[in-house]
């Protein structure tokens, strides 16, 4: 039995595997996160650890935690957990969704070009990136700064709880602003240079290898067995696309959370041209959490968050039902429930009889790279009700969705299908709209996710997956990968694939349309952020 824990923005998830790949249980605890200001997010890395112990002790209430054969730890990235001397937290870590390092941003680029730096990672920095939050650091509180002596993310630190080793993986340490994707290894020279320390950053392992074992401590608290070994894990993206399948540039991984995410792995490497740069600056290169494998992905920042929002302030607004059929809540539960709105958009034409929706309530990476991008209803007519609002926050996120694999196409990358993951699968509207504009064939993976895919990884490290046939070692999977790669064929999700969608016509004619409006709204705004 192999174990995956997903240390996720809102919940941490725990999800067992058979030997075969089949689901034994999974286990979910909540939390939230502190938002002291408009646009910061943070949390305490214990609120983590601390779920992590309540969800495996229900977990070891239904299942024997003791036949657990390796763990494999996922996460949400750039979040940076600052540890003291003693390996304690020093703060609250700042999210991946925190924008407050802004202008930090633009004050490391003074000190390192945005060419060079993105010529040595990859990658722009990005306000959420881990980079740009020391950077914030640095400028508000140095005293703190100073104290630090290890810098990881959320995934290496409940690691770290269990085993008391300290480390990252290749996948998630793509995403901290200093690491030179193409040899797999933080960037020394790079780091000096934007004013930090190389010795910050703990030593980056591939995504299978062991970083230890499970401690007595920790074997007490949760029920599982000590020694139990422990893999180095990856970023939630890298595990989410293991778990789908996405290991080849011909399958796409779109993944809708509280962010929305579009990956194609890639083997293209090389030090792109100026022109490549600028035109790749939204987009992230990132290693993945397969050897010799890398991923391109685009990120829109407030994806399933946007259609969350909007229930949320629909239902603290609305508490009563009207004669158009919008279901109306209760005193005892006033919040108006998913199911709810996804009817809604269901009788609604397409373009939502001319009103879209920019996601951008938190800013934007891909297209715009712009922390100040804000939210926009375009086109509100007196016809309009709640119901054509939903319908242009589905198809405003799809087109947000559709920027970033139009970008990914232009380097050269042609999916011809994509694996679509996470909360959207729950709603066959939804991912109807998402494949109509996207124009490709889409498999709804129902038993994805991160944590699917970190218990994948166990699988690939163990041999029994069909990556690793020759073996757990690197050279073993990369020989099997590049088999695979002959034959066309990609990683299997295991059984219980989901149902698969095709473009319709001509709704998928009509998107085009409509996503041409779409862009030149954005266009046009874009002055004003």
């Amino acid at each position: 039995m192999f174990l995956g824990i997903d240390v996720g923005s809102e919940s941490l998830k725990v999800v067992a595997l058979g030997e075969t790949g089949h689901d034994v249980a999974a286990e979910q605890e909540p939390y939230t996160f502190d938002t002291p200001q408009p646009g910061w997010t943070e949390c305490h890395p214990d609120v983590w650890w601390s779920a992590c112990l309540e969800a495996l002790t229900r977990l070891g209430r239904r299942i024997d935690l003791w036949q657990v054969n390796s763990i494999g730890v996922t996460g949400q990235m750039h979040s940076a957990v600052l540890l003291d001397k003693s390996n304690a937290p020093l703060a609250k870590a700042l999210l991946w969704n925190d924008q407050r390092s802004a202008d930090a941003v633009l004050e490391l680029e003074t000190r390192v070009s945005r060419a060079d730096i993105q010529r040595v990672t990859g990658n722009r920095l990005a306000a959420g990136f881990t980079a740009a939050k020391l950077g914030w650091w640095r400028k508000h509180y140095p005293e703190l700064l100073a104290q630090v002596a290890k810098v990881v993310m959320p995934k290496d630190y409940v690691v770290f709880r269990l085993t008391g080793q300290l480390g990252t993986d290749v996948s998630d340490a793509s995403g901290t602003g200093v690491f030179d994707v193409a040899s797999r290894s933080f960037a020394r020279d790079l780091i000096r240079e934007l004013g930090f320390f190389p010795d910050w950053f703990p030593h980056a392992r591939e995504s299978i290898e062991v970083v230890g074992g499970v401690l007595h401590s920790a074997a007490s608290q949760t029920g599982l067995r000590q020694g139990t070994p422990v893999l180095a894990g990856a970023a939630d993206n890298a595990a989410s696309a293991v778990g789908v399948g996405a290991s080849l540039p011909s399958t796409a991984m779109v993944s809708i959370g509280t962010s929305g995410v579009v990956l194609v792995p890639t083997r293209d490497v090389r030090v792109p041209t100026d022109e490549e740069l600028r035109s790749r600056e939204p987009l992230h290169l990132f290693c993945h959490a397969l050897p010799n494998t890398w991923y391109r992905m685009g990120v829109t920042l407030s994806a399933g968050y946007s259609l969350q929002w909007f229930r949320r302030m629909l239902s603290s607004a609305v508490q009563t039902g009207t004669n158009k059929g919008i279901e109306k809540g209760t005193e005892t539960n006033p919040e108006i429930s998913f199911e709810a709105v996804n009817a809604w958009a269901q009788h609604v034409e397409s373009a939502a009889e001319g009103l879209y929706f920019l996601p951008y309530l938190t800013g934007e990476r891909t297209p715009l790279m712009n922390a100040n991008a804000r939210g926009v209803f375009f086109g509100l007519a007196a016809n309009h009700d709640a119901r054509h609002m939903v319908r242009a926050v589905m198809e405003g996120v799809g087109f947000s969705l559709k920027d970033s694999l139009a970008l990914i196409e232009k380097t050269g990358a042609m999916p011809g299908t994509v694996q679509l993951t996470g909360g959207v699968v729950n709603s066959l509207v939804w991912s109807q709209l998402i494949c109509d504009i996207l124009g490709l064939p889409i498999g709804m993976q129902s038993r994805a996710g991160a944590a699917y895919g970190a218990a994948q990884l166990c699988r690939v490290a163990a041999g029994l997956h069909p990556t690793a046939q020759t073996g757990s070692d690197k050279e073993g999977i990369q020989r099997a990968l590049q088999s695979q790669g002959a034959s066309g064929s990609h990683l299997s999700a295991g059984d219980g694939m989901g149902t698969v969608l095709q473009p319709r016509m001509p709704a998928t004619d009509n998107f085009q349309l409509y996503y041409q409006r779409y862009q030149a709204i954005v266009r046009t705004l874009q002055g004003l952020w």
